[in-house]
């Protein structure tokens, strides 16, 4: 049996509620060169249940005995994969229909991106109502020109070669922002990408994380800066990194105080849907939710959300 091209790295942690549509959609692809590999993180919800019923050679799942978190779990299907890229996608998410032939098509043409990125769609939890776009900037210098405080690389909506991701595994000490991390550490010795495509659909689940995890995220990008930015002589880019850090945590709790959900920092390419737009969005949102998912035993399942 012939390798695929590209493999869908899937980390699965009580997603029971959304994986169903994150599954169809990679099911819908136009693209069938795929396999799907799901790994579970020892979920309490009907999660691996699902995950064992999806009926189809290209897909593979793993389960760990206990939480192990995100980067470790995305590692474990890292070493799993067998094509020559590697998508990433979260379970709560949806990949539009043409994302992997269109981001895979891009790497392609250009051999010397290792990572790229894509638009993104930015909807509701029940995937029904858009709320914003993003479309990231393309080059390289343009996505590290503010490294220090953010990488405009969606980490779900990645695709890169397969040699990258295993070069560059994600670091287990990180349970939070292990995206941040892993550019940062990466990106002097890496090149990145997006294109402007919106391929790529994420739930609005993250804008409402606690107080808790935002102030673990800014431990954890601290951590980031100072073992890699001192590592590799970035201290300017570091020192600038740690500065913007320090203020948030009051800027968090102000905002948990007036019930402000958002962010602090203004995340770059961000607009909205224009009506045509919001057409193209809803009818490939459509074609995946009609997309058939082979189950090995009648279950009930539903588009619910």
């Amino acid at each position: 049996m012939s390798k695929p091209l590209v493999s869908v790295v899937m980390p699965v942690y009580n997603a029971g509620r959304y994986l169903y549509q994150a599954v169809q959609s990679v099911f819908a692809q136009t693209l069938d060169d795929w396999e799907l590999i799901m790994v579970d993180d020892a979920s309490t919800d009907e999660s691996w249940t699902l995950m064992e019923s999806v009926n189809d050679t290209r897909v593979k799942i793993a389960r760990n005995t206990v939480n192990m978190k995100q980067s470790f779990t995305q590692n474990r299907g890292v070493d799993m994969a067998e094509g020559k890229y590697i998508a990433r996608m979260d379970a709560d998410d949806i990949s539009l229909p043409g994302r992997l032939e269109k981001q895979v098509y891009a790497l392609e043409c250009d051999t010397r991106v290792d990572v790229l990125g894509c638009g993104t769609i930015r909807v509701s939890q029940d995937a029904k109502t858009i709320f914003e776009v993003r479309r990231p900037p393309t080059s390289h210098s343009e996505i590290c020109r503010w490294g220090w405080l953010q990488f405009p690389i969606t980490h779900g909506a990645m695709v890169g070669k397969t040699s990258w991701f295993r070069r560059w595994k994600a670091d287990p000490r990180v349970r939070v922002a292990q995206d941040f991390e892993l550019l940062y550490r990466s990106h002097t010795d890496s090149v990145f990408g997006n294109i402007k495509d919106l391929l790529y659909v994420y739930r609005d689940a993250g804008f409402t994380r606690t107080l808790r995890q935002k102030n673990a995220g800014v431990y954890y990008k601290a951590y980031g800066l100072c073992k890699n930015g001192l590592r590799f002589g970035l201290i300017g880019k570091t020192l600038l990194g740690l500065l913007s850090l320090a203020p948030r945590p009051p800027l968090y709790a102000l905002n948990a105080f007036r019930g402000h959900k958002g962010g602090i920092v203004r995340v770059q390419g961000v607009g909205n849907v224009d009506p045509d737009e919001n057409l193209v969005i809803r009818d490939a949102l459509a074609r995946v939710l009609a997309t058939d998912v082979p189950i090995r035993k009648k279950m009930h399942r539903t588009n619910e959300c």
